[in-house]
């Protein structure tokens, strides 16, 4: 598929991310929109990193893609999951400058748009 990261580049993604959430190597960027995600669904802080705990290839959407980020600048990931009935946009990236690794979640909101996934069976 092209345009698309390869399957295992996905898996190595999510494994480096899951292991920096259960090492407690993370941040959530604490904008409104991913705030007011979190309290419509009921969902803590907590909640969001199991769900990211929970994500596989078929949740990837797209990435790596450059960002500009000013704190956290590379490449970003875009992956997608429902909960109840919301599509949620999830954009995560590993700081690189952080020695001991980073994972930072940059979004975690109702999408905007429909979601394409291009691994979901």
């Amino acid at each position: 598929m092209q345009g698309f990261a390869p399957r295992e580049e996905i898996r190595d993604f999510l494994e480096h991310a899951k292991d920096l959430v259960q090492s407690r190597r993370r941040l959530l960027l604490q904008r409104r929109r991913t705030m007011d995600t979190l309290a419509r669904l009921g969902m803590t802080h907590g909640g969001l990193w199991n769900e990211i705990l929970n994500l596989t290839v078929s949740d990837y959407v797209s990435g790596p893609e450059m960002d500009h980020h000013r704190r956290f600048p590379g490449p970003i990931w875009i992956f997608g999951l429902r909960i109840r009935r919301d599509d949620l946009y999830i954009k995560m990236k590993l700081d690189r400058y952080d020695p001991e690794g980073l994972l930072v979640c940059l979004s975690f909101h109702v999408a905007d748009w429909p979601l394409t996934y291009p691994y979901k069976p």
